[in-house]
């Protein structure tokens, strides 16, 4: 154990020469760029092409149902919208006018109908199950669930009941 360790001993095969230079150094680098940015620019002009056929067709069914009397559409990539970073849908007329229709995002998704005031989705379930409780506490099901908050009214009591005699069912065994 006290002899040599040949993994300290100097390399035989080094032939101790110096560094690159700075030209090898700095083509080395150009290639690693160039190949990197060959690496990453199909991805990009992939998800373009993507996003672009997606805004087409979402811009398309837009047009169509919002504005008739429109030739044609148009859609643009645009950093500084009015509606933040994303495509736009315009709608282009007989005489050449454009009009815009909507913001589809960053990804293309169909927009919401300008003219129409919808409700925010979360607010319409608040909404909707808020009035299904106060129907649940006015017609009384609310106390016979068991214990179990419910808010689908005669369901929600005989799942309490099946739910209390099983219970009963399993202390008399």
């Amino acid at each position: 154990m006290t002899g040599p360790h040949p993994e300290l001993e100097p390399d035989p095969f080094d032939d101790e020469e110096p560094m690159p230079g700075q030209r090898r150094r700095r083509v080395l680098r150009i290639v690693v760029l160039v190949a990197l940015g060959a690496l990453v620019l199909p991805l990009v002009l992939s998800a373009y092409g993507v996003a672009k056929s997606a805004a087409d067709r979402a811009c398309a069914v837009f047009v169509a149902a919002y504005d008739t009397n429109a030739a044609g559409f148009r859609t643009t990539f645009d950093l500084f919208a009015p509606g933040g970073a994303g495509w736009e849908c315009f709608a282009i007329s007989e005489n050449g006018t454009s009009r815009l229709l909507g913001n589809l995002g960053l990804l293309p998704a169909m927009p919401r109908p300008p003219e129409l005031d919808v409700p925010d989705e979360r607010e319409a379930r608040a909404q909707s199950s808020g009035a299904l409780n106060r129907a649940a506490v006015s017609t009384g099901l609310a106390g016979s669930t068991g214990g179990l908050a419910g808010s689908t009214g005669a369901v929600a009591g005989s799942t309490g009941a099946v739910w209390s005699s099983a219970a009963a069912v399993n202390t008399r065994l």
